[in-house]
């Protein structure tokens, strides 16, 4: 057995066993209720045997606690409804095709892939800052040379230099930004 196979299996076994656990428990919600519904009708049954209330009051608090029992009847209605859709959900998805190994391992081979390209475009997007830098402060050395008369091939040259520099890295840039959205679509 593979393990990619090995790892299915055990995935979907430890998928029923927690879905059957679920299942098991109660719904606190329910119960809440259930008591609430229960607490409700022992107090209807205790208004009558009570001599300090008159009989207008008493059946004023019975109407009471019936809109209230009605009310609490319902939203155990809906809840036992919502928690057998569940249920019936629950049972008929098919859980043994919820995890492919070889998938998520191509999955996570793509997002180390997409992360080290990420990682390079940071770093030529640093050093294209940097040569940028070096090339305004070049420019105004230039003009203030020219300015003052002094020769200024030399900079000149080196500025055309670092200029080319950084047309090849926006390239590389652009080259890089590209692999990325290739890669994130691999992940999708």
């Amino acid at each position: 057995m593979r393990i990619g196979q090995m790892i299915n299996t055990n995935s979907f076994k430890l998928k029923e066993s927690l879905l059957t656990k679920e299942l098991e428990q109660k719904n606190p919600l329910l119960e809440g209720l259930e008591k609430r519904q229960h607490s409700i009708q022992e107090h209807i049954k205790k208004i009558d045997e009570n001599e300090n209330f008159s009989a207008k009051q008493k059946e004023k608090y019975k109407v009471d606690l019936t809109k209230q029992l009605t009310e609490v009847e319902k939203l155990i209605g809906s809840q036992k409804k919502a928690v057998d859709s569940v249920d019936s959900k629950a049972n008929a998805y098919d859980w043994s095709d919820t995890y492919d190994f070889e998938n998520h391992k191509k999955q996570m081979m793509n997002l180390v892939d997409m992360t080290k390209s990420l990682n390079q475009v940071k770093a030529q997007y640093r050093t294209n800052l940097e040569l940028k830098s070096n090339a305004r402060i070049l420019a105004s050395e230039v003009k203030a040379d020219k300015y003052r008369g002094v020769d200024v091939s030399a900079k000149k040259s080196k500025l055309n230099s670092i200029n080319g520099k950084i047309n090849n890295l926006n390239e590389k840039i652009t080259e890089n930004m590209k692999k990325v959205g290739i890669e994130a679509k691999k992940i999708n």
